[in-house]
């Protein structure tokens, strides 16, 4: 039986997509660096790269389409 942490950490609003957003949002300005800001959040240089570089779900395309109509 999956444990309840892992289920919720492979939701895209779960918890690790809150620390790979965490990371995006404290490397964009340049004060720090992936690796530095991925190693605080407890996750991989390459596991922030593949959530970077995924595809987005249905849903979450058609998220982005009502927020622009908005």
């Amino acid at each position: 039986m999956p444990s309840q942490k892992n289920d919720r950490n492979k939701q895209p609003g779960g918890e690790a997509a809150k620390r790979y957003q965490a990371v995006q949002e404290m490397t964009s300005n340049g004060e720090y660096t992936v690796s530095e800001t991925a190693q605080a959040a407890g996750i991989s240089r390459q596991a922030y790269y593949k959530w970077l570089n995924r595809r987005l779900s249905l849903r979450e395309q058609q998220e982005r389409e009502v927020l622009e109509e908005i």
